[in-house]
């Protein structure tokens, strides 16, 4: 199959990636990816970013924003020296994941190197790389600042800084962190911020440090994507998991993916169970999953291994997946501009797609929020009497539950994988072989030298003397001042031994010592 030629639209005019400045092999690999055309916002950035000059775009979910920083930053360090370093900092491991992948098929054959930098994977392979001449680096702002610390990367190399989704990084209180990363990077760099939802904060924190970019903002007049159809659902509390299986039936279809988001992460196990049982085999994403684990979920979503996938919002921003064509809100998010990048899962690229949520009692402070940020009424729709599954099957909610607390146990635990490698420890065997380690009462009534009540000595057993290991010191009667369990035979005696054992205290063995020492606590020193 020929594919068109890469091209960019200006207006009526049809201008080619060709008549940009660019290099061969980026403008080889842009042809090999299949870029037809350009979307509005690659127009307006790339050739200001190809002058070096700093830029912030604004744009919806889908308009191709990674491309957008992305070929003129692989442009322009293909001319500089080969130390010089290109940063790309997300606010979730799961977007520089693919900010490093899109990266490595537009550099590829151009001798750069692409490295994902972020937390829950090796250290020492992502520093190797880094000594091996990788300068394209996509990663959270966490693992960069221990690598920069480490001084395995030398952030004064770094000529192009871009921060992708600059406004979630200071929700998720990453401002001191981006604060730290531009004091110790070159002040001279290029910044480049992008975003769906812009806020003044990002823009003022650059503006303090020299940077002064030229604002593109192609959302102005809409904020979400033309091709989603939006609708919200008012339903009981106890009506929502009967609700998604409607709207799964609804709404799904045969080859197109369903992404239901959700505000809590104990429940994403649940919710993907119960998708599961009713015919809609689901995998759960959250932040308690080991990275390994979830890099592998989502790689299982797009190659279908699965139908549904059920997350937090870690999963609602940047990240691409084809075929999703329906988005489901079981919970509306508390952050209205969330609600923009979650249903911008679908309906990518100029496709259709459709996003429901499902509304309670619950949810109404935050669809308040969400209509007077989109500055209009979702419609609302109804279910008939025919939609309500009959069939529904919902799992009890503690399994699922306890499945997730174990999880992140093991998310936390540092030595998780030794521990869960190790065999499980054989059950003791019984005593002497003979007998098992707990008697039954029969058993125990038949053993003659065991008396029903342990508590009283036996009858036949001979009152000891004290001894040095085991004690049965002498218990006197408060009034009387007499023994109580000693005769006065047992007395003197005693005494006599005690009499002895002060005379030969420095000739005798060392268990006359102890016996010494146990009585004359016992009874006092001798005057």
């Amino acid at each position: 199959m020929i594919l068109p030629e890469p091209c960019v639209s200006v207006g009526s005019l049809i201008m080619k990636f060709n008549s940009l400045p660019l290099n061969e092999a980026l403008l080889s690999n842009i042809q090999n990816i299949g870029y037809a055309e350009a979307t509005p916002i690659q127009e307006q950035i790339i050739p200001v970013a190809l002058e070096g000059h700093d830029v912030s775009g604004l744009a919806r979910t889908g308009t191709g924003k990674t491309a957008a920083f992305l070929i003129p930053t692989i442009h322009r360090l293909s001319f500089m020296e080969p130390d010089r370093l290109a940063l790309c900092l997300a606010p979730t491991r799961e977007l520089a994941s693919q900010i490093e992948a899109e990266a490595s098929k537009l550099s590829a054959d151009m001798n750069l190197g692409t490295v994902c930098v972020v937390g829950g994977m090796s250290a020492e392979d992502q520093g190797n790389a880094l000594k091996n001449g990788a300068r394209i680096i996509a990663g959270t702002p966490g693992r960069i600042i221990d690598l920069f610390k480490e001084r395995i990367l030398d952030l004064s190399k770094v000529e192009i800084l871009v921060f992708d989704e600059a406004d979630r990084m200071f929700d998720m209180g990453f401002i001191k962190d981006m604060q730290y990363l531009l004091s110790k990077i070159n002040p001279k760099r290029q910044i480049m911020l992008f975003s769906a939802t812009m806020n003044f904060t990002v823009l003022n924190m650059v503006y303090e440090y020299n940077a002064n970019p030229q604002e593109f903002n192609i959302s102005r007049d809409q904020v979400t994507a033309e091709g989603i159809k939006q609708v919200l659902f008012h339903v009981g509390d106890a009506e929502k998991p009967s609700a998604l299986i409607a709207t799964c039936r609804k709404y799904s279809t045969e080859d197109g993916g369903i992404i239901v988001f959700v505000n809590y992460k104990e429940k994403a196990a649940w919710v993907a169970g119960m998708l599961t049982e009713n015919g809609y085999p689901a995998e759960s994403l959250s932040s308690l999953m080991r990275q390994e684990k979830r890099n592998k979920i989502i790689q299982g979503f797009r190659d279908g291994k699965f139908k549904a996938l059920v997350a937090t919002d870690v999963a609602s921003r940047g990240l691409d997946i084809d075929g999703i064509s329906l988005v489901v809100n079981y919970h509306l998010p508390e952050d209205a501009a969330t609600y923009v990048h979650r249903i911008g899962r679908t309906a990518r690229a100029g496709k259709a797609g459709i996003a429901v949520s499902i509304c309670s009692s619950e949810d109404a402070y935050n669809q308040m929020r969400v209509e007077e940020f989109l500055n209009n009424k979702i419609p609302v729709e109804w279910f008939s009497d025919e939609d309500a599954p009959k069939d529904l099957i919902v799992p009890p909610l503690r399994k699922y539950m306890r499945d997730e607390s174990r999880e992140e146990s093991r998310h936390h635990n540092k030595n998780s994988a030794r521990r869960d490698t190790r065999p499980q420890r054989e059950a003791r065997p019984p005593r002497n072989n003979t007998r098992p380690m707990r008697e039954s009462r029969e058993l125990r009534e038949q053993r003659p030298h065991r008396n029903k009540n342990t508590r009283r000595p036996l009858a036949q057993a001979p009152v000891s003397l004290p001894s040095p290991i085991t004690g049965n010191p002498v218990i006197y009667c408060m009034k009387t001042g007499k023994a109580k369990n000693r005769s006065a035979e047992e007395m003197s005696s005693l005494l006599a031994s005690y009499s002895k054992t002060v005379e030969n205290k420095k000739k005798g063995p060392a268990i006359i010592k102890k016996l010494s020492s146990k009585v004359s606590s016992l009874f006092g020193a001798k005057r």
